[in-house]
């Protein structure tokens, strides 16, 4: 992890073949919340992080339902449908739908955010 001066001065780092903005949260008016902008081979993109720092979410490498999906989901739950019937219309197994209303997937909050450099 970077030292408290290298977090706040926005500085760009290459690591291996991504770029990395060394800042946990957004800063000036490109570094909205799902806003990206362009810089050098890739894209950069804010994208949530849990307290260690590790993404979250549908930003998250192996995530393979958006957000939207997941919010479905539970509304569905909430909505007094079965994991069967949930999972038949979302096309998702059915423990994936058990685990997610569990809480046992996807039940991690954003403690912040990161910029990072995603390839076109």
């Amino acid at each position: 992890m970077a030292n408290a001066r290298e977090r706040h001065s926005g500085l760009i780092r290459r690591h291996g073949g991504a770029c990395v903005l060394l800042c946990l949260r957004p800063k000036g008016p490109a570094a909205v919340e799902g806003q990206a902008t362009t810089w050098g081979a890739g894209m950069l993109k804010n994208v949530a992080v849990n307290s260690a720092g590790l993404r979250i979410g549908e930003d998250h490498p192996n995530a393979r339902y958006a957000d939207a999906e997941i919010d479905r989901t539970l509304e569905l739950r909430d909505g007094g449908m079965s994991y069967g019937e949930i999972a038949r219309r979302t096309h998702m197994p059915k423990s994936t739908v058990r685990d997610i209303c569990k809480g046992r997937r996807r039940g991690q909050y954003a403690s912040g955010y990161k910029v990072v450099c995603v390839p076109d």
